[in-house]
């Protein structure tokens, strides 16, 4: 009997994410060699949860792996999706799912795609790129001083500053 359902879901060998991996830690990361045993062992994660599939839910992850995804997310080999449905109760369900990047990883594979360094600022020249306007304070209408000592005018010691000086 054929399951076929139509899906033609990908099949990355443990080698293949580790080459990916690389890849992706040398566009962003300082150092240009990451230990190899590190790099499978982070594969090896990335096929136990993955398997022959290129979606998982968010909800099996523990918070320290949900932290390496979102790393691999801002490296480009991962993304999210949800979905929203309505519960009969009428309250919305939101499911979040990790989706394997699998265009940027076959394309890195094949060596079409190189990840690119992301774009640093020296943190010295952030404040340089600021627009001028960014720096001038708001300008206040003029008011009238009102004394919290009642009426309008000086405060007794802004009086007394003003008549020994």
């Amino acid at each position: 009997m054929d399951f076929d359902d139509g899906i033609d879901e990908p099949v990355f060998t443990l080698d293949e994410i580790t080459r990916a991996l690389r890849e992706a830690f040398k566009a962003h990361c300082d150092t240009e060699e990451v230990e190899e045993a590190y790099l499978q062992g982070l594969a090896e994660t990335m096929m136990n949860f993955f398997g022959y599939t290129t979606r998982i839910l968010d909800n099996v992850l523990h918070p320290e792996e949900r932290e390496i995804f979102y790393t691999l997310e801002d490296m480009g080999l991962l993304r999210t999706e949800r979905e929203e449905t309505s519960l009969h109760d009428g309250r919305e369900w939101r499911i979040n799912y990790w989706v394997l990047n699998v265009e940027i990883i076959r394309d890195v594979l094949e060596g079409v795609m190189r990840f690119e360094k992301p774009n640093e600022i020296d943190p010295s020249q952030l404040y340089v790129t600021l627009p001028e306007e960014f720096w001038k304070r708001m300008e206040l209408p003029q008011q009238e001083n009102i004394s919290p000592f009642g009426g309008a005018g000086l405060s007794p010691l802004d009086k007394f500053r003003r008549e020994f000086k």
